[in-house]
């Protein structure tokens, strides 16, 4: 626990391109210093983005009240007045399931202000919009979202605003760590672990994905005694919160040097360490699905974790649903196990439940125990 102890208490808050994702990433490069891996902290710019204040929305009729609301990154301002007019549902936001709803304040003109998402979360939670596409938008939890089908079943108008202050950054500079420890054997041939070193907007991401950054260590600590035949490469990327972008570099420098063909396996780890949480796991093809539930079977995970626990991983929600640092590799054909939780419990993911990821509900145990799931998924594809 002191990994994620140092990173919550000592760092906070990690967003893309701040300062305390950069303290991150040089206290996990000391890490791996210390433990004996060769490290490379890679630096990369990207198009950086700030929210400047809390978010306003108000429902102004057909009653008076203030709504909690999480904006999506890359949302621009709206004007200081804000975004005023009437709440127009305009379709669906696609996702796995019926989606959510998608909303539009427009003017008396018919113009599209701002957007309001309406999703299925029992808190609002941050997420990515289409940088493409620069509009005011933030997201809204489930109880909001049923109120709005009520009022527009009842045809009720509704009139909302919406203020939004943010800000573009195109000289941002994030860092990935990378911690190799080169093979006995067979050094040419490498395996990647992955976490990831940011936070979402105002959360200390102890579990996300400070428990994953823990797990990467404790796994360093018992391979460099091990002595694997493979190369393993420990990374631990920034951006991901924004839509993996320390992993996406990373893969693209590796396609360009001709070294992605020397990646044999991807193993990430996102969100791993609270006891009551959701446990997924997930696995790119039906043998490492097999070797995936053997390791599973033998660590009697359904005792420990619960029953269902290893889910599907269709291609096409790689990125939208199930994106995590794989991503980029997955699409390039590398073979993948996701290891994560989370998802759409609403607390021990990021964002405006933030205040839910917290130290004190980070277990060790799950820690190490996840950890030990790593090892033994790398002895099951011959890495050791």
């Amino acid at each position: 626990m002191e990994v994620v102890k140092h990173l919550v208490t000592e760092i906070g808050t990690r967003l893309s391109g701040s300062a305390g994702e950069e303290a991150a990433a040089r206290y996990l490069a000391s890490r791996f210093e210390q433990i004996g891996l060769e490290v490379e902290l890679e630096r990369y710019r990207f198009l950086g983005w700030q929210l400047l204040e809390e978010p306003l929305l108000e429902m102004l009729s057909p009653s008076r009240e203030r709504l909690p609301c999480a904006p999506n990154i890359y949302s621009s301002s709206t004007s200081e007045q804000g975004a005023e007019g009437t709440l127009r549902l305009i379709g669906k936001v696609p996702l796995q399931g019926n989606g959510y709803d998608r909303y539009a304040i427009v003017d008396r003109d018919g113009e599209e202000l701002a957007y309001v998402i309406a999703t299925d979360q029992p808190v609002a939670r941050n997420g990515v919009h289409d940088i493409r596409f620069p509009v005011p938008e933030v997201n809204v939890d489930l109880d909001i979202r049923k109120k709005l089908q009520e009022l527009s079943q009842q045809k009720t108008p509704v009139r909302m605003r919406l203020k939004l202050k943010t800000k573009f950054d195109p000289q941002a500079v994030s860092h990935n760590v990378i911690g190799t420890l080169r093979g006995a054997t067979d050094p040419e041939r490498v395996i990647i672990v992955t976490s990831h070193l940011d936070t979402q907007i105002g959360s200390v991401g102890a579990n996300d994905d400070a428990s994953g950054i823990a797990v990467l260590v404790r796994m360093a600590e018992s391979l460099v005694k091990a002595k694997p035949a493979k190369t393993v490469r420990f990374c631990s990327f920034g951006g991901e919160e924004l839509g993996m972008y320390g992993s996406r570099y990373y893969e693209k420098r590796l396609k360009e040097t001709g070294e992605l063909k020397k990646v044999e396996f991807v193993l990430c780890f996102d969100e791993v360490g609270q006891e009551k949480q959701t446990h997924r796991f997930r696995a790119t093809s039906e043998w490492l699905e097999l070797k995936l539930r053997s390791v599973l079977e033998q660590l009697k995970a359904g005792e420990r974790l619960g029953e269902g626990l290893i889910e599907p991983f269709p291609k096409r929600w790689v990125v939208r649903a199930f994106g995590s640092d794989h991503a980029a590799f997955v699409e390039e054909g590398v073979p993948a196990v996701s290891i994560g939780g989370g998802g759409h419990d609403g607390y021990s993911h990021t964002g405006s439940s933030g205040d839910q990821d917290t130290l004190e509900k980070v277990s060790p145990d799950i820690i190490k125990y996840k950890a030990d799931i790593g090892l033994r998924i790398l002895g099951e594809i011959g890495a050791l």
